[in-house]
């Protein structure tokens, strides 16, 4: 990794050797290298906290609609099969109504 990164003048992060600029400190280092005296070192910054998801929260965040619809799901159901076990109590097998098979 030595072979094609340096340490940047300015706050001392590893950057690519054709770097026009330091992803860390956005030092400007074609113009920094062009000179003759370096910038004096400056303090690497300090890690903020991440705000993105992690993987863990990103589970939580899709398991609780899955699991919603799974339990609307599973009521849809029980309903239906509720209603289809009137309908089959009922005596009536048919589908068309007793008033549209005498035509």
């Amino acid at each position: 990794m030595e072979a094609f990164h340096e340490k940047c003048p300015r706050c001392g992060a590893l950057v690519h050797k054709v770097a026009g600029r330091c992803k860390h400190c956005k030092a400007d280092l074609v113009a920094i290298r062009g000179s003759s005296e370096a910038l004096p070192p400056r303090a690497a910054p300090q890690a903020e906290p991440s705000k993105k998801f992690t993987k863990t929260s990103a589970k939580r965040t899709t398991r609780l609609p899955l699991a919603i619809a799974a339990l609307l799901a599973l009521i849809a159901g029980m309903g239906i099969g509720a209603l289809a076990e009137r309908f089959l109590a009922s005596g009536n097998r048919s589908v068309i109504p007793s008033s549209a098979r005498g035509r």
